[in-house]
């Protein structure tokens, strides 16, 4: 499916208000060892992150809830 220039620009406008990105910096050893360790659960790197961090956020009692990131 195409996205027409005002679909792209509608969903552009959502991210910037409700997204915020989070870059972060890890050495290439343990990117490779992210990046293995993903596809060996059926997951992108991106997804896998985003599970990691929700699920220590959980054991440290943080309310997740309607806030988990969509894909």
């Amino acid at each position: 499916m195409t996205y027409s220039e005002a679909q792209n620009k509608a969903s552009q406008k959502y991210k910037k208000a409700n997204w915020k990105r989070v870059p972060f910096d890890v050495p290439n050893e343990f990117y490779d060892l992210i990046k293995q360790a993903a596809e060996q659960s059926g997951e992108k790197v991106n997804s896998y992150i985003k599970k990691a961090i929700e699920q220590r956020m959980e054991r440290e009692g943080v309310a997740v809830g309607d806030t988990r990131p969509g894909e």
